[in-house]
């Protein structure tokens, strides 16, 4: 590890770094590059909505429509189509200079997009210019000493792992889905999931933004420490985050153990006690029939040693737990309708992602819809008997076969996680308590998964419970800034970036009163 680090000093090392970038961040720079000089990513129109693209399946509200390159290219929807972006134009630059020029010459608001992996509008910018980021995919390279790695906001956790794996180096924390970008995971405080971890954006060590007046700003865990815990979670709001120093650590194991339905009580009573126990615990939850349809433990394996090229022994590990069973089959996933381990041993980003097999990312054909809100870790019991005198009757829980994405009702599932806390000014895990997170993935019927997420917030308002910032929710400004001591800082700070407001939109109009 240490002499693999050493070597990158050197200037071999970087070429030899240069040379192993992942095969899939530079074919994706090359594509932009030619679109770009053949006009085929220029200044594209908003779109009609919707679309007369075909079905796969019985039911169009659970299928994707968007089936083209060209209908990501334009980008005429969020990732789960529930929102249509209402932009003027889309701009793709390949470079910072680029990025400057289009934020100083944009007439109107402006927005950034990643990977476009919220489910509202807070990407939108109607009228105005959307900025993808899609082609700042580079990594720029290690640093050995701080351990750090340098790169573009654009890039997807996935591609990053790729490219750390053989450096024998990985990151602390991932989130499930490895399509997301590595800025938009950041700006929205997402997370994985482990009580000793904390969300994505704790893991910054320094973020540049091109700000509104397209000059370069740049907040950094040595030099200035309070304004990188203001700028990290920063809803898109301070700027376009150009690039992104996050710490590194020497590259580790983990060994998954599933257990299926475990008793529900003693779960929802001990797990504030038992995400103490583990490097990472996570569950799947039916509320209606009070059932842990399955319990995740995660350990990880830093024996260098402990071989993950043969297959697990399962018979060693304890056959029960918590009254359920370890279960070794292939669980299938409802938006990517392709299995995915469970009992099993990998890779650090294997083990982590969901959506990521033997290193490679899986289609995500079906459309689901998400929502998410954080409670305090000792409150977790209370809260989950409160989520339970409502979700116990919400259509479609438990009846999804695994094989019918069309038959699964409205409510597919509920996953609970745990989150460090940390001292960032918008995170939804700032603060002194670690976090459980409650999420539910919803089949794509906005109507009544609004209805859903409202009664969701009511039974959780009890417990000052913060949404996730890329999910559904309804709050607005007045209830969000009781839950966040340092909003208005925030707002102070946004508006010394950019003064005349041209990265707000009607979300964060809503959402900050910006």
């Amino acid at each position: 590890m240490v002499a693999s680090l050493t070597r990158i000093n050197t200037e071999t090392g970087r070429r030899l770094l240069a040379r192993s970038r992942d095969t899939y961040i530079i074919l994706c720079n090359m594509y932009c590059l030619f679109a770009r000089t053949h006009n085929l990513l220029g200044n594209q129109g908003a779109s009609t909505w919707p679309w007369d693209a075909p079905w796969d399946y019985q039911d169009p509200a659970v299928t994707r429509r968007l089936k083209t390159t060209d209908d990501y290219v334009n980008l005429r929807a969020n990732w789960a189509e529930n929102v249509a972006l209402g932009h003027a134009e889309i701009r793709y630059p390949t470079s910072i200079h680029e990025l400057q020029d289009i934020v100083r010459s944009a007439n109107g608001k402006i927005r950034a997009v990643g990977s476009a992996h919220s489910f509202t509008d807070a990407m939108d910018t109607p009228g105005g210019t959307l900025i993808s980021t899609s082609c700042f995919t580079q990594v720029h390279g290690l640093d050995p000493d701080a351990m750090t790695v340098k790169v573009e906001s654009g890039i997807t956790y996935g591609q990053l792992a790729k490219w750390l794996h053989p450096m024998e180096c990985a990151l602390n924390n991932v989130a499930s889905l490895p399509h997301i970008s590595v800025g938009g995971g950041i700006a929205t405080g997402s997370h994985g999931t482990g009580v000793g971890f904390g969300n994505l954006a704790s893991d910054v060590a320094a973020i540049e933004y091109v700000t509104a007046s397209g000059d370069i700003v740049r907040y950094s865990r040595d030099e200035t420490p309070d304004l990188l815990q203001a700028s990290v979670v920063a809803l898109g709001c301070l700027g376009i985050a150009t690039t992104i120093e996050l710490d590194i650590y020497p590259t580790y194991k983990a060994r998954e153990m599933v257990y299926s339905h475990c008793d529900f009580d003693a779960f929802v009573d001990g797990i504030a006690d038992l995400s103490y126990t583990r490097d990472a615990v996570s569950a799947f939850v039916d509320f209606e029939h009070e059932d842990i349809s399955l319990l995740f433990m995660r350990d990880r394996m830093h024996n260098n040693d402990y071989d993950i090229t043969v297959p697990m022994d399962c018979s060693a590990l304890p056959q029960t737990f918590m009254g359920g069973d370890l279960y070794t089959k292939p669980i299938v996933c409802y938006e990517s309708g392709e299995s995915t381990a469970s009992t099993h041993h990998g890779t650090w980003f294997d083990t982590q992602m969901f959506f990521m097999n033997n290193g490679w990312e899986t289609r995500m054909d079906t459309i689901a819809l998400h929502t998410e809100f954080f409670v305090d870790l000792c409150d977790a019991a209370a809260a989950l008997r409160a989520v339970q005198s409502v979700a116990a009757h919400w259509k479609g829980m438990g009846t999804w076969d695994g094989v019918h994405p069309e038959t699964a009702g409205l409510n597919i599932t509920c996953e609970l996680r745990v989150t460090k806390c940390d001292s960032g000014w918008m995170s939804p895990h700032g603060g002194s308590k670690d976090k459980m997170s409650i999420h539910f993935t919803l089949a794509n019927y906005p109507a009544q998964a609004a209805q859903v997420v409202d009664e969701l917030q009511r039974v959780l308002e009890p417990f000052r419970a913060r949404p996730h910032w890329g999910k559904l929710f309804s709050m607005e400004h007045e209830q969000l800034k009781s839950l966040y001591p340092k909003m208005e800082a925030f707002r102070e700070l946004c508006r010394s970036h950019d003064p005349d407001g041209v990265f707000t939109n009607p979300w964060t109009k809503r959402v900050l009163n910006l």
